[in-house]
């Protein structure tokens, strides 16, 4: 297979010339805006901001479609025109006034396609996960997501989408293709508005703004402290032992990948049988696989189950996801998923009643530290042994976008560290994603060294475990 990234300019054109004859017979779809009145980023988007700008650390959201018919790259080039239209196009503008929060703006970019010359269709795993690896975005110049398509050698069609993670999490990624589906776009500034003298009058009001939460939340941690807080589900067993520290290596050519391919009735069924349901097995197989490893874990392991806070369709954020974290004690698989189920469901009620996470005046503090405390600050903070995201059913519009429906879709994402950084973060050493598209379901998961730190013997232990549950799968 040969990356033409020659082709990426003229290929930007004919889409244009595209979406141009298109929007002859598509003129209501431009009566479908949304317009974007939060203009600031909002505290969990400049958490993604100050990762990547501070510490120098990139995060991709990846969807790959594997067609197995082509549908030619004129439904490539009309996603690709549809896309720029909405709120994934977007840049970030630097405010007038230091401490005052960054804009979000129309971005003046021309988006590209990547054009791969063609594509075995063994090796489709392997080119999705080098482009992943590999990703280049730059969201604050307006470059946050980029198109790659391959013919394949059965006579269908790779796609890839990248998304930087500072523009969309994964919800805001399936909003954005739906809309885009539907032929809805967004209304967003344009970046001559972040300038003049009413940016300067509201860049003052928004630094005060900032100013005063961050010496509130230094207030707050120097008061005195009661201990109170929400209760915190747990389960039966031996005391806990807290997570060793481990620093990850973020080097993405070190980390482990695996995709697969999963029977979801098969599922669905193992999942009752030992007393769970459908999410409770993803969280036990994951916790699975994190124990197969040699790397050491807490006992209870902590496990994080993200949870989506976006709410209706005027919910245009870019990041509104949390997460809570779930004591599961280590065991042997297969095992009986009662005691599971029940914890992970009251930390989610718990969750949804307080919306336990961090007050967005310490946001505010963390905005104005340097470099180096910053860095200091995390390696301090507790961290998960593991990560898990269900991504529930794609949506119909999202998962035949092109017209064709995928023989294999996933959906996913890598934090990529700076090269040769000495900064090294402790985090979830394991992340897994499970999607389910029609009458099929995948389950992707990232490992990152020292966790595991060969890829063949990571999913040798994938394999394993699934097994160990009577599930079978086919490796990508």
């Amino acid at each position: 297979m040969t990356l033409s990234e020659g082709t990426a300019e003229s290929t930007a054109s004919a889409a244009i010339a595209s979406a141009t004859a298109e929007s002859a017979t598509t003129r209501h779809d431009r009566e479908a805006v949304c317009r974007v009145t939060a203009t600031r980023l909002v505290a969990s988007d400049e958490s993604w901001l100050i990762g990547e700008e501070k510490l120098g650390f990139r995060t991709a959201n990846q969807y790959v479609w594997v067609l197995p018919r082509d549908p030619g790259v004129a439904a490539v080039q009309r996603l690709n025109h549809r896309l720029a239209r909405g709120l994934l196009h977007r840049a970030i503008t630097r405010p007038v006034v230091p401490v005052a929060r960054p804009r979000w703006v129309r971005s003046s970019a021309v988006p590209m396609i990547v054009e791969i010359e063609s594509v075995d269709d063994a090796d489709v795993g392997a080119l999705a996960d080098r482009l992943l690896r590999g990703a280049r975005l730059y969201p604050s110049s307006g470059q946050a997501w980029r198109l790659y398509t391959a013919p394949t050698s059965a006579g269908g069609r790779f796609v890839c989408l990248l998304v930087s993670h500072i523009v969309v999490d994964g919800e805001g990624l399936s909003r954005a293709v739906s809309a885009a589906a539907s032929g809805a776009g967004a209304q967003l500034p344009q970046r001559h508005t972040s300038s003049g003298l009413a940016a300067v009058s509201a860049d003052l009001v928004d630094a005060w703004r900032q100013l005063r939460s961050a010496v509130t939340a230094v207030c707050t941690m120097l008061g005195p402290h009661t201990g109170d807080g929400p209760p915190v589900a747990t389960q039966s067993g031996p005391p806990e032992r807290p997570t060793p520290p481990t620093s990850l290596s973020y080097d993405p050519a070190r980390v482990c990948l695996a995709t697969l391919d999963l029977d979801p009735e098969l599922w669905d069924s193992r999942a009752a049988a030992y007393g769970g349901t459908p999410n409770t097995l993803f969280t036990a197989v994951a916790a699975g696989v994190r124990q197969r490893s040699t790397s050491p874990h807490g006992d209870p392991l902590r496990v994080n189950i993200a949870v989506s806070k976006r709410g209706g369709d005027d919910d245009h954020r870019a990041n509104a996801s949390g997460g809570v974290v779930v004591r599961h004690a280590a065991r042997e698989s297969p095992y009986d998923l009662t005691d599971l189920r029940a914890a992970s469901k009251a930390r989610l009620v718990e969750y949804a009643r307080s919306g336990d996470d961090i007050p967005d005046d310490e946001h505010a503090l963390v905005r104005l530290m340097p470099r180096r405390v910053l860095a200091a600050m995390l390696t301090r903070l507790p961290s998960p042994d593991l990560s898990v995201s269900n991504l529930g059913s794609l949506p119909d519009e999202v998962r035949t976008v092109f017209g064709v429906d995928p023989s294999r879709f996933v959906g996913r994402l890598l934090i990529r560290g700076p090269a040769g950084s000495e900064i090294s973060l402790p985090g979830p050493g394991l992340s897994a994603w499970l999607v389910r598209y029609g009458d099929r379901m995948s389950l992707t998961l990232v490992a990152f060294p020292p966790i595991f730190t060969d890829e063949d013997e990571f999913r040798l232990r994938i394999e394993e475990e699934l097994s160990a549950w009577g599930l079978g799968c086919t490796l990508w």
